[in-house]
């Protein structure tokens, strides 16, 4: 690799399709349009370079997923060679997105890259910022409320929403909530409903909200199986 030229997260462009980069998965989960005509399922990666800089990566042909979808695991580092770049607004970088295709050459480096998204931030700074909602964030805290599960009509189909609060060692107090379909709670503990007490829970990559009451939820729809 080193001899590889790569270029940082933040330089990519819709100029080429010839980039290299050299990327974590930092997680990744399944797209289903809520719309049943037309729907097209993707498979998303969340990828973060040496300097923190954040891209999501899709995959939407069904022949790419099935050879690529299984290669892109969180946790390793990987070469990603000949990708296209597309511009428009996601929940990861609102600049661009990566484009999976069949010519895509994944290569699994050896070694770690150090990024930041093991680093979580105190409630109470997050609270004082300007609410993105197209911003995530990592955030740790101890489980000290359960609400009972519920579910919630999507256009025109059932999710599950479980909503809970959690504090962070200074003692500030933030509320949550998981959204997902009934075979998503199929997969998932129960744990944190069945017994909340001494849970410290790890969110990553959630997207904040601010409510109409001035609260702020901590939302995740992603697949966290």
């Amino acid at each position: 690799m080193s001899m590889t030229t790569v270029t940082s997260l933040l330089q990519l462009d819709c100029t080429s399709n010839n980039w290299i980069i050299c990327v974590k998965v930092v997680g990744n989960f399944w797209d289903i349009p809520s719309m049943k005509k037309h729907r097209q399922i993707t498979f998303n990666a969340v990828l973060a370079d040496s300097e923190g800089y954040i891209a999501l990566a899709i995959m939407r042909r069904r022949d790419v997923i099935r050879r690529l979808c299984g290669v892109l695991v969180p946790g390793f580092c990987f070469l990603l060679k000949k990708f296209s770049v597309e511009e428009g607004a996601n929940i990861i970088n609102p600049d661009l997105k990566i484009v999976i295709e069949e010519f895509t050459q994944i290569e699994y480096v050896f070694g770690i890259i150090q990024t930041p998204e093991t680093i979580f931030q105190p409630l109470l700074p997050i609270a004082a910022t300007t609410i993105c909602e197209t911003t995530l964030k990592n955030v740790v805290g101890l489980v000290t409320c359960v609400y009972p599960l519920n579910d919630v009509k999507i256009d025109g189909e059932t999710h599950y929403q479980l909503n809970f609060e959690i504090m962070d060692e200074s003692g500030n107090p933030f509320h949550c909530c998981f959204r997902g379909t009934p075979a998503f709670w199929a997969a998932v503990s129960y744990s944190i409903i069945d017994d909340k007490d001494d849970i410290v829970v790890a969110l990553l990559w959630v997207k904040m909200i601010r409510l109409s009451d001035g609260q702020i939820l901590f939302q995740s729809h992603c697949d966290l199986s």
